[in-house]
């Protein structure tokens, strides 16, 4: 058995790419291992993944070496990297290395039946090389399966949910935002470029104008969470479609976090971004634009069944309903109530029996 006095982990995965979610999850990586041992040494890596779109930063994060991860790190937890047959991804796979657990993100809509033999081969000679094999959603659990894996899968919840991010209280004064407001998070991706989904966003944005116009003066403020999803450019087409929103662009990724639990209601596209909202309290409108057809499901849609999260959520490429879920939301602020309070407590209980049961498996 390792002994946990000054071990040196690693926590493996996307952390340092232009993608709030992701760098958060390091944080949250971080956070988990040193709840668990607080004396560990510990290292976020990230593999320098090709795609110039990736748009890396290496300031608080490892470039993963070209030989893998170091002999002088004593476990390893990877997570933050999706289950894709994308070869690139290969690296969140490992064949060799220090005694490791895999607390893998998702699959995305990628369905196993789609990858070659080979492909899905080494996925599963991967999973039994591991000490301990979890995932964040049933879909990719189905995926594991589908590729022979036959050991025992914890679906869990994302480590996000237990994140602690610092408050700043000088926040809002530094962005120029009025604490007093009754403020409105737009956070929206390729959806609503899409002619299918114009209806949709027509609803959504004139309901956001007649919250501006209304009594409650709401100000709508741009906050894009994913670069590499081209998040910024969405911001763009909604700016025109809402006069006077804020456009908020340059934030890290901890002010980004922090933004959102300032908000009063939060209409939000990525997973980090919904995550962001429930565990702050901030009352939700989900629109998912992830469900796909090859699997039936989405990790926003896997997420907001865990969470309990339907009466939030909806689908800007089917749906025109848009309209009571604003409503909802707008309505659960002016109560003040914290709307997932149950679901979190569950959730973070959850969280916690799997992370114990993670690092007591690595280190065995």
């Amino acid at each position: 058995m390792l002994s946990s006095r000054g071990m040196r982990v690693g926590a493996l995965g996307a952390f340092s790419i232009a993608n709030a979610g992701d760098v958060l999850l390091g944080e949250a990586s971080r956070q988990a291992i040193l709840r668990q041992r607080p004396d560990a040494q510990v290292t976020l890596f990230a593999p320098a993944l090709a795609s110039p779109g990736w748009r890396h930063d290496w300031r608080a994060v490892t470039p993963l070496p070209a030989g893998g991860v170091p002999d002088d790190v004593d476990a390893l937890i990877i997570g933050g990297g999706i289950v894709n047959f994308a070869p690139e991804f290969r690296v969140f796979q490992p064949l060799a290395g220090p005694p490791a657990a895999w607390n893998a993100v998702c699959s995305q809509s990628t369905p196993f039946w789609a990858a070659p033999p080979e492909a899905r081969d080494h996925l599963r000679r991967a999973c039994e090389r591991l000490r301990y094999v979890s995932v964040r959603n049933r879909t990719t659990e189905k995926l594991v399966r589908g590729c022979g894996f036959t050991g025992a899968v914890a679906v869990v919840p994302d480590p996000a949910i237990s994140l602690d991010v610092p408050a700043d209280d000088g926040l809002l004064a530094r962005l120029g935002l009025a604490p007093d407001r009754f403020r409105i998070g737009l956070s929206l991706g390729v959806a609503v470029t899409d002619p299918r989904a114009a209806g949709f966003f027509a609803t959504l944005f004139a309901g956001l104008r007649a919250l501006q116009a209304g009594p409650l003066g709401a100000e709508v403020v741009l906050l894009p969470f994913g670069e590499i999803y081209r998040d910024s450019a969405f911001a763009e087409v909604a700016a025109a479609a809402l006069p006077g929103a804020r456009r908020l662009v340059g934030l890290d990724a901890r002010d980004t976090w922090r933004l959102a639990g300032t908000l009063q209601v939060l209409v939000a596209t990525r997973l980090h971004a919904v995550l962001a909202g429930v565990t702050q309290g901030v009352p939700l409108v989900i629109l998912d634009e992830y469900l796909s057809d090859q699997t039936a499901s989405s990790k926003l849609r896997d997420l907001v069944v865990d969470l309990d999260l339907e009466p939030s959520y909806t689908l800007p490429l089917i749906s025109r309903s848009v309209e009571p879920r604003l409503g909802l939301a707008v309505e659960l602020a002016r109560s003040g109530a914290h709307p997932y309070r149950a679901a979190l407590a569950r959730a973070r209980r959850a969280l916690d029996e799997h992370e114990t049961a993670m690092w007591e498996a690595v280190v065995a």
